[in-house]
């Protein structure tokens, strides 16, 4: 009958109507749904960015890179290389000529050793500082960011828990080591290897063995002796592994806690170059 089929018409025309505002609803709320994922996307790696920028910013500042500082006093690494720029990493080339210290304070006879040793050399030297000592408690975290700071824009330091030159030339092999001549005297005096000769020939044959070597500068000791490479007795085997630097090239006759200690009294004095 005609009102039956215009009913079945009806009833189909609202059904359709009804799934079709159904899909519609579906389509916007997939849409709706992908905008959100989309935005989440987008916040997640503007955070991402600006957390990489701050941690690079952070890593770039002497004195604020409290991760790979606080793992070499923790012990965790033996050896983080701080560059001029104050980028700080753990695997950088090992340098050419290493000048150790303490560098409390930094002097202008430590600057001028280092540009004689780059001379004789024929390479950019880096400056070594540990923080540990053989006998001196290590080194606190703010003593060895202030000591850095010295180095701001130049020169390359390396930060170690090597207080030894045969601990130093197991992290540093092929180093050359700038040392004065009281230093080299040490080196080759079986007093400081508890009076044992043996170790100290093993010692140096270990540091020959890694290929290292030393410039050995001038010193006047604290008995005011003027020291020079020809003074120390050298084992014969071991000649090769030192080169003098001649005092005409330079001289160092103050040490840093001189220096420290004549600015506390309130006098200045600049080591002769």
């Amino acid at each position: 009958m005609p009102h039956r089929r215009r009913d079945r018409r009806g009833r189909r025309a609202l059904l359709d109507r009804a799934r079709q505002d159904e899909a519609r609803s579906a389509c916007r709320r997939r849409s709706r749904g992908r905008r959100h994922r989309a935005v989440a996307r987008a916040r997640l790696r503007r955070r991402r960015v600006v957390a990489a920028c701050a941690d690079r910013l952070r890593r770039t500042l002497y004195g604020r890179d409290v991760d790979l500082i606080d793992q070499l006093l923790a012990g965790s690494i033996d050896r983080v290389t701080a560059w001029p720029d104050g980028r700080l990493e753990t695997s950088a080339p090992v340098p050419v000529v290493v000048l150790p210290g303490s560098f409390n304070p930094l002097h202008e006879g430590h600057l001028s050793l280092a540009r004689v040793a780059e001379e004789i050399a024929g390479g950019p030297v880096a400056f070594e500082l540990s923080v540990v000592n053989v006998d001196k408690p290590p080194l606190g975290a703010a003593d060895v960011r202030h000591r850095l700071a010295q180095f701001r824009g130049r020169a390359r330091v390396e930060l170690t828990r090597a207080p030894t030159f045969l601990q130093k030339s197991r992290l540093l092999p092929g180093a050359t080591f700038v040392v004065g001549a009281d230093t080299a005297e040490r080196l080759v005096a079986a007093r400081y290897y508890d009076n044992d000769e043996r170790r100290m020939i093993a010692a140096l044959g270990e540091m020959a063995g890694q290929g290292c070597g030393f410039l050995v500068a001038v010193r006047i000791d604290a008995t005011g002796r003027v020291v020079s490479l020809a003074d120390v007795a050298l084992p014969p085997q071991f000649k090769t592994l030192f080169t003098a630097i001649p005092e005409s090239r330079f001289r160092l006759d103050l040490s840093s806690s001189e220096i420290r200690q004549r600015g506390e009294r309130g006098t200045t004095t600049t080591p002769d170059p």
